[in-house]
């Protein structure tokens, strides 16, 4: 008799509803996720995260080396075979016939454990290395995907978050990150996960657990960890006590040095930037020292050939309406999602200095939060508006 109380019947409507539109969704994701998987990126990374995968079975250059490259021959279309071991690039070519070159590049991806570690159980669960390494960027796009469009129907319509949703994931920086062979798609699904949580007010500890998972994801994702904790000193909305954060601090350190150690084995220091920073010149090779000018030289080329060839510079604009109309600019005077906006501002200054580089694929988690925010804070100006005139 219940369940056919007229009162019943528009909830479950709606939900039958949004059902389907959630179903129609994932079918408008599906040909770009089967296009991705037959026409990925194969960026030389791709060799490097195959190299890892194979240390974890056995240490030795020579051999590592070797299947890598036949590996790759016998998989990967000829004529992107060729790109990646391209004559004309001495790094690539030096790299194809000396073992001990390739093994020495092996510290910039260990750093990746998570990342690493899926492709090693895809591949011993039957996927084949270079599959592996494709779906991992693939599961995380459709599960991206989800969280945004389940995001923003919070505050548009369906129809409208569905629409939105797709002009966004079939945009050019998604496709790109879907194809490309790197461990960014997965933490950009961990970092997007851990604004969504902030934002939303959730369960902090859930937030800290992604931030976690995406420091195991990309090393250098201690650097927005680090400031996301920090901004959430400074706020009434979801706020820590000093000594929660210093905890938390002590727990990311304390895995930043773990996931470091990973590259201490190859000789680098043990916490891993020290290294890291002598290989920061035009040629990427080790120098004993670190110089300020190769340095410098290095970050003014990545910088004015990121800003071109990236959506950085648009984002930077769309994240400047978040703070408009524009309060004085002290920190204490800026709302939540404000707060938000200015931390990520931060992290995209520090990240840089940290590694003079300039892609999409960094920024993905940052560009569909600067997306929701605005999306936020329509929605937001639209019921102040209308409470008004009621």
């Amino acid at each position: 008799m219940g369940s056919h109380h007229p009162s019943g019947r528009p909830s479950r409507l709606i939900i039958y509803v949004k059902s389907l539109v959630l179903i129609a969704y994932f079918l408008c994701l599906l040909p770009i996720c089967i296009f991705s998987f037959k026409r990925p990126y194969y960026n030389w990374d791709m060799l490097a995260y195959m190299g890892v995968v194979l240390y974890h079975d056995q240490d030795n250059a020579q051999l590592i080396h070797d299947k890598v490259y036949t590996i790759a021959k016998e998989e990967i279309p000829a004529k992107e075979y060729t790109l990646l071991t391209d004559s004309s690039v001495e790094y690539r070519q030096r790299l194809e016939k000396n073992a001990a070159s390739f093994y020495n590049q092996l510290p910039f991806y260990v750093v990746k454990p998570l990342y690493t570690k899926s492709i090693y159980l895809l591949n011993k669960s039957g996927y084949s290395l270079i599959h592996s390494i494709i779906l991992l960027s693939i599961l995380p796009f459709l599960l991206i995907g989800a969280l945004l469009f389940l995001w923003l129907q919070k505050y548009l319509p369906i129809l409208v978050a569905f629409a939105a949703s797709l002009l966004i994931m079939y945009s050019a920086p998604m496709i790109d990150v879907i194809r490309t062979s790197s461990p960014d798609c997965l933490s950009a699904l961990f970092l997007f996960g851990a604004f969504y949580f902030l934002i939303e007010k959730k369960p902090l500890t859930v937030a800290f657990g992604l931030l976690l998972l995406s420091v195991f994801t990309r090393l250098d994702n201690i650097v927005p960890s680090f400031f996301i904790l920090t901004m959430l000193l400074f706020t009434n909305k979801i706020k820590i006590s000093p000594g929660k954060y210093a905890l938390a601090l002590l727990v990311f350190f304390s895995c930043y040095l773990i996931i470091a150690r990973n590259a201490s084995s190859f000789g680098w220091s043990v916490f891993y930037y020290p290294s890291f920073l002598k290989q920061l010149n035009l040629s990427y090779h080790y120098q004993p020292l670190f110089h300020f000018r190769d340095y410098f030289t290095l970050a003014y080329s990545h910088l004015v050939t990121g800003l071109l060839a990236s959506n950085l510079v648009l984002f930077l604009f769309l994240l400047l309406l978040v703070f408009f109309p524009f309060p004085s600019f002290r920190f204490y005077n800026f709302n939540f999602d404000q707060m938000i906006a200015m931390t990520i501002l931060v992290i995209f200054i520090v990240r840089f200095i940290f590694q003079p580089a300039i892609a999409d694929r960094f920024y993905i988690a940052y560009y569909l939060c600067i997306l929701v925010l605005l999306v936020r804070k329509q929605a937001g100006s639209t019921h102040s508006r209308n409470s008004l005139r009621e």
